[in-house]
């Protein structure tokens, strides 16, 4: 049996922009896994194969528990080389925080952090698209914290196409 090397792991169902791409934010919250489950399902040998889980939501950054989430990953697969996380940057100091909390927990388990900001366009346009004036700026911000305080291995941008950006 062929076992999975690579996890889409959406840690929740909720975010802070309002996103013209996307209507989570228009959906109630909803049961989010705990640390604890967390460790019970990935304690499955299917996932000892497991090198890559992509962090994402929702927003992620909004999880007080997401280094612990980290932690459980960490220390739960075996196999695992690289964390990804995507997050909005809506928020810079909820965020900064978040991730530079999420990379202490990967760097002491020798597993890479990898960073995508989302972003949808230059100034205006990326605050349009994001439904939140200011977040092309907050972008701004969180991707310099996060160099010049070398938080994470890797960063990058990510961008979804639509009518408004293109």
């Amino acid at each position: 049996m062929k076992k999975p090397t690579v996890i889409q792991f959406p840690i929740n169902n909720i975010c802070n922009s309002r996103c013209q791409m996307c209507d989570i934010w228009k959906q109630e919250k909803g049961h989010e896994i705990s640390p604890s489950e967390l460790r019970k399902i990935i304690s499955d040998p299917v996932f000892s194969a497991v090198k890559s889980v992509g962090m994402n939501g929702g927003e992620p950054t909004l999880r007080e528990d997401l280094s612990e989430l980290a932690n459980e990953l960490c220390n739960g697969l075996p196999s695992l080389r690289q964390i990804s996380l995507i997050t909005n940057g809506l928020k810079p100091k909820l965020v900064t925080q978040r991730v530079a909390e999420l990379y202490a927990v990967t760097k002491s388990a020798g597993v890479k952090l990898d960073i995508m900001l989302s972003l949808d366009g230059i100034h205006d346009v990326h605050d349009r698209v994001r439904g939140r004036r200011g977040n092309f700026v907050a972008v701004e911000e969180c991707l310099s914290y996060f160099r010049l305080n070398n938080i994470g291995d890797s960063h990058r941008l990510g961008c979804t196409l639509i009518s408004e950006n293109i």
